[in-house]
């Protein structure tokens, strides 16, 4: 990486994390979930084939041949299939219970039912079927005890179906209600439910939970899988470890297990079990780093640079050779940046960069190392959009390979862009969208906005992260940040052969 900065005047000190990386400021490219990924399903009759699937409404589908027009699979003909991080399986009934006059009684609901597998907690096993065929319909959750074979409905609706819950599969009910410390009886909370179960089964009994390599939870583990250990467990927060081939890497707060929001301390250990960075987070954004290095441990608050000569700045610049006086004031500095072959310079006032340039071709390079600068960047956002509209992300969703990208700009001294290139991407995806969207005409010469040293205007390079998320909807380019209607790109499926 080297020494760069981002839209906020954060630096990458030459590495870039792109876990522990969370702007408030960035582009985003939308990776529509509906789409077809590689797969496999199972036949009734126990043959298995891989395929181009999707799960959609409660439906599977399949491509014609040769990529053709999209086909439906007949729910009745197969068993189970993988689509990406999902399992899917069918059954023929569901157990729920429906109440006359208080009393509790069973019902079947029969008919054959996709159903999405959720995980399972302590010896249960979790899964949802939609509603309704009807778009982003709500779905039902069903549980069944391992090894048995009925699918019960689980309903939560209010606190004495919830407690019934409790004491029909749980020995110890009293003490697990008060160690849950679940409190909002609604079936739109089961998802949490669940994931309070996995965490305090893991925090009580040591049960591995599983993560892919961009900390996304899974259900099952695959090649390339992240243990993780629940160490403490609270009413809201939740301390995970994190363990990769035995070593821990990580230990990390979150506030929300559905939305796995990241909160308070997180810590990243070296091989040797070092403490290498310490973070606070506040709602997924960083607010101090305190870095343990050779020369000590170094505090930086995010958006402030103590005129320190520990700074993080400061020994960022001393690994590069910089000779100065640590007793004395630091005014300004000098010091290469090996990974870009240049010399940084950079000043100081009061504690803060007043700024930081380098020389490429005799000319200065000014850099962000203040916040607040209001560049115009919806029409960069409009080209995203336009692209990842129609472009397929198999392999990211697959894979779920949702994070930051990298795109470093230079911009002129009338605020147009003269440069942009791709310095960092999670997958060969990513890549593609952003270099098909750099080499567009309408890049060249687009103007975001200028940069000013003492009101004069420079000319500025500056590294603008490109979100990849997922979304069910995808925005209108003429709104950047407002969700159109929901748009199905596939034709009306018709029955397959399966």
């Amino acid at each position: 990486m080297g020494y760069l900065f981002d839209l906020e005047g954060n630096p990458f000190l030459n590495q870039y994390e792109p876990f522990l990386y969370s702007p408030s400021e960035s582009l985003t490219a939308y990776v529509y979930a509906n789409q077809f990924m590689e797969g496999t399903i199972t036949f009734n009759n126990q043959s298995s084939k891989e395929a181009q699937l999707k799960f959609i409404n409660g439906k599977v589908f399949t491509t014609g041949i040769n990529g053709g027009r999209e086909l439906k699979v007949k729910t009745s003909s197969f068993v189970s299939a993988r689509i990406g991080p999902d399992s899917l399986f069918t059954i023929s009934q569901y157990k729920t219970l429906s109440y006359i006059r208080q009393t509790a009684q069973t019902m079947i609901k029969n008919g054959t039912h996709i159903c999405l597998y959720e995980g399972e907690a302590y010896n249960l096993e979790f899964a949802s079927v939609p509603k309704s065929n009807k778009s982003n319909s709500p779905s039902v959750f069903l549980m069944r005890p391992k090894n048995t074979t009925d699918w019960f409905e689980l309903d939560i609706s209010v606190k004495k179906k919830y407690l019934n819950f409790l004491k029909t599969y749980f020995e110890e009910s009293q003490d697990l209600e008060q160690q849950l410390q679940f409190q909002t009886y609604t079936n739109g909370k089961i998802n949490e439910l669940i994931k309070r179960l996995q965490f305090l089964e893991s925090f009580k009994n040591k049960t591995p939970l599983y993560f892919n390599s961009f900390y996304i939870s899974q259900n099952t583990p695959t090649k390339n899988t992240l243990k993780a250990y629940c160490v403490e467990y609270g009413k809201e927060i939740f301390v995970l470890e994190f363990y990769k081939d035995s070593k821990k890497v990580l230990s990390l707060s979150y506030s929300d297990l559905v939305n796995m929001t990241k909160e308070g301390l997180l810590r990243s250990y070296y091989p040797n079990g070092q403490v290498n960075q310490e973070k606070v987070i506040e709602g997924n954004s960083t607010k101090r780093i305190t870095y343990n290095n050779s020369e000590g441990k170094v505090t930086h608050e995010i958006k402030k640079v103590v005129n320190d000569p520990y700074s993080p700045l400061i020994i960022y610049a001393n690994k590069y050779a910089t000779i100065y006086d640590n007793d004395a004031p630091i005014d300004s500095i000098n010091f290469v940046d090996s990974l870009n072959s240049r010399t940084i310079y950079q000043a100081f006032k009061e504690g803060k960069i007043t700024y930081s340039y380098f020389e490429d071709e005799g000319k200065e390079i000014y850099q962000i190392t203040q916040p607040g600068l209001d560049l115009n960047l919806s029409e960069l956002q409009n080209l995203f959009i336009l692209d990842t509209k129609t472009r397929k992300y198999s392999t990211t969703l697959k894979n779920q390979e949702f994070g930051y990208a990298l795109i470093l700009v230079r911009v002129n001294t009338k605020g147009k862009i003269t440069q942009l290139k791709s310095i960092h991407t999670l997958s060969s995806e990513h890549k593609t969208t952003i270099n098909e969207v750099l080499k567009s005409s309408s890049i060249n010469g687009l103007k975001i906005g200028k940069y000013k040293i003492d009101s004069k205007p420079v000319t500025y390079e500056v590294v603008i992260p490109l979100l990849f998320k997922k979304v069910n909807k995808l925005p209108n380019p003429r709104s950047s940040y407002n969700y159109m209607h929901d748009q199905q790109f596939h034709h009306t499926p018709s029955y397959s052969p399966f």
